[in-house]
């Protein structure tokens, strides 16, 4: 999916999600009376994701700092590809290093929704990987501030 007719932004009024509904009761009922507490209780920071041509909301996610702990264990997990992942790039002259640490900052997809009208359409797998490609570039981090 091609997200170039789709601009993401920072939510600053909660009050725009009044149409916005994922068809999920549970869910809905979270986004309109508790997702705003979470955003002012600084648990986690709200985005939008909006139709460029009508200024449209067709999905939203929130973005909260968390934590991975990581073992020896693991890093030897990665090094013989058992792990399903990579190991972490960092210089290799910091490796020793940053392998002898426990817990490693992360970002996580706090909520992560869709509108009904535009479910089926991929965005919330495209809205992952651009997610991602953010914080690959660092550009997230200046979203976010």
């Amino acid at each position: 999916m091609n997200l170039e007719e789709y601009k993401i932004e920072l939510l600053s009024d909660f009050d725009e999600l009044i149409n916005f509904y994922t068809g999920k009761n549970k869910m809905d009922d979270f986004l309109h009376n508790h997702l705003q507490d979470c955003e002012e209780s600084h648990y986690c920071k709200t985005f939008c994701v909006r139709l460029k041509a009508n200024n449209t909301i067709v999905a939203i996610f929130a973005l909260a700092f968390d934590s991975v702990d990581i073992d020896s264990d693991d890093f030897d997990d990665m090094r013989i590809g058992a792990a399903g992942t990579d190991l972490p790039a960092v210089k290799e002259t910091f490796r020793e290093q940053f392998e002898q640490k426990y817990t490693y900052p992360a970002l996580e997809i706090a909520y992560l929704a869709i509108d009904k009208k535009f479910q089926s359409l991929h965005l919330g797998s495209a809205l992952i990987e651009e997610i991602a490609r953010w914080l690959e570039t660092k550009d997230m981090l200046v979203a976010s501030s």
